[in-house]
């Protein structure tokens, strides 16, 4: 028989393909526009309204406003100190949607991609790289990952 795959990958699988256009784009400009990134929340909220309703998503909705909170105060300290950026308020913009489509995925894709960035960092020598191709990836893995019931 079947499977049926949660709502929330396949909220997630709509959410990949404007993900993968805001990858290109940081990979080319290393920013992320503004009005995709509106694109990408109203998708994102769309979705958890669809999978989860509005107590779902009013829940949903506080996660991801306290995680990206933590992630703009980390990065301004980040900044105090080192006199230079880290990660950059286009990666946490992205984050944001993902974050309302469902949490421990965003945060476990939003890991991953960390680490993939750190490693690809060492490989090519580079002190600054895109996040976002790397979170894009990440996504998708944690899509398969959850289709194939891991």
């Amino acid at each position: 028989m079947a499977q049926v795959l949660p709502a929330w990958v396949l909220a997630g699988i709509i959410m990949a393909l404007p993900l993968g256009i805001a990858a290109v784009i940081d990979a080319r400009e290393r920013r992320l526009p503004n009005s995709l990134a509106a694109a990408l929340t109203l998708i994102g909220a769309a979705m958890a309204l669809w999978c989860y309703g509005i107590e779902g998503f009013v829940g949903r909705l506080f996660v991801a406003v306290a995680s990206c909170a933590v992630l703009v105060g980390l990065e301004l300290v980040w900044r105090y100190v080192r006199h230079a950026s880290g990660l950059g308020m286009g990666d946490i913009k992205a984050l944001f949607p993902l974050l309302l489509v469902q949490p421990a995925a965003a945060l476990a894709a939003f890991a991953f991609a960390l680490l993939l960035l750190a490693a690809a960092g060492v490989v090519l020598r580079q002190r600054a790289l895109p996040l976002l191709p790397f979170l894009a990836v990440a996504w998708l893995a944690v899509l398969v990952g959850a289709a194939m019931g891991l």
